[in-house]
């Protein structure tokens, strides 16, 4: 019964879902419920009810688009791309990766990452370079004092 309501609302809407286009675009940003909930003042669980509602009052619909930074026309016709895409979420340093069917997530930045870690390598030469120093310091100051030695010897 709960399939047939939702085609005759499909049907009498044109299709359109409001809360699933929200939704749909909030994880193709890669944006939590709860960040969206900060956003507009509200609890996660408003803006979960929300994505479950077909049709939205058309002024809240237009709040909810301008705080994605996106017009509510094209996130009315916003649809992501199709096939297996990855969610990936990151769980104290490590990631857990679940597949996905017809849906964009990806919460970890593929470019922060790379700076990471150039900023990481960056700083390993910075250390070893600061560790050559005083290598060549240590060594200069032990023949300095061989010679010396040496000449006291002679």
């Amino acid at each position: 019964m709960v399939k047939r309501n939702k085609k005759l609302h499909m049907m009498t809407t044109g299709g359109r879902h409001d809360g699933l286009q929200i939704s749909r675009y909030r994880i193709s940003i890669n944006m939590r419920q709860e960040e969206l909930g900060v956003l507009m003042d509200v609890t996660q669980q408003t803006v979960s009810n929300w994505e479950q509602t077909p049709q939205l009052d058309d002024e809240l619909f237009a709040e909810i688009a301008a705080k994605m930074g996106i017009d509510p026309e094209k996130l009315r016709i916003f649809n992501p791309p199709t096939g297996t895409y990855y969610h990936i979420q990151e769980v104290k340093e490590s990631a857990v990766i679940s597949e996905m069917k017809d849906s964009a997530v990806c919460n970890v930045n593929p470019l922060q990452e790379l700076l990471r870690a150039k900023e990481e390598i960056q700083n390993l030469y910075e250390r070893l370079l600061e560790a050559e120093k005083e290598k060549n310091a240590a060594l200069q100051w032990t023949n300095q004092s061989l010679q010396a030695l040496l000449e006291k010897i002679k």
